[in-house]
């Protein structure tokens, strides 16, 4: 039996790789989701899943089992864009401190022009490169609401017990009907900020 380890290489760089703010959100949630929902649903009878969180994650296998663990690991990774290295003992310590096996993300080469929303990757049909693309933080995206209903269900809010909530998206008056929520709860001024500290 061995610890297999896992390091996702770069977050920040990953998160902050398109400076702006729907991308930068929603490559934070793809991690998110990555560590949380993909990674426990790799847990078999030969590889037992240990935690991840934060880009980094343990399993403890059989020794036949981690290279078939690894590779659905990698392909996870590499669908999102996600270089990775991983680490692998019968040492617990040694696995989570030495992960040094990198893999790569490596778009397919082709001789399009750069990606136009990241000027990353190359693309042909001059649309967004697909991995780009599923960074997008939309109203039709599975990561638009992850956020905002991890902190009702993590938090625990006293005021709001019976009433029903709903996190507004945008502050334009014109906007109907989050914009004129949004303004209201605002009280009709256009000076706003939103903080928000993921971890990431």
């Amino acid at each position: 039996m061995k610890y297999l380890c896992y390091d996702v290489k770069g977050i920040q760089t990953f998160i902050f790789k398109i400076p702006k703010l729907k991308y930068i959100i929603g490559g934070s949630a793809l991690i998110d989701r990555f560590d949380k929902d993909i990674i426990p649903g790799f847990e078999n009878g030969k590889c037992q899943y240990i935690f991840s969180g934060g880009g980094k994650g343990s399993f403890y296998c059989d020794a036949g089992a981690i290279e078939s663990l690894k590779k659905r690991i990698i392909a996870e990774a590499h669908n999102i864009g996600l270089d990775i290295r991983f680490g692998i003992d019968a040492d617990f310590s040694n696995a989570s401190t030495k992960a040094e096996e990198l893999y790569s993300f490596i778009p397919e080469m082709n001789n399009g022009y750069p990606c136009p929303t990241s000027s990353l990757y190359p693309v042909l049909n001059g649309e967004e490169h697909p991995v780009i693309k599923k960074r997008l933080y939309h109203k039709g995206s599975k990561n638009f609401h992850r956020f905002e209903d991890k902190l009702l269900i993590d938090i625990h809010w006293p005021d709001l017990e019976g009433r029903e909530v709903e996190f507004f998206h945008n502050v334009d008056a014109m906007d109907y009907p989050d914009g004129q929520k949004g303004a209201e709860s605002l009280g009709n001024r256009n000076r706003w900020a939103v903080i928000s500290m993921d971890g990431n």
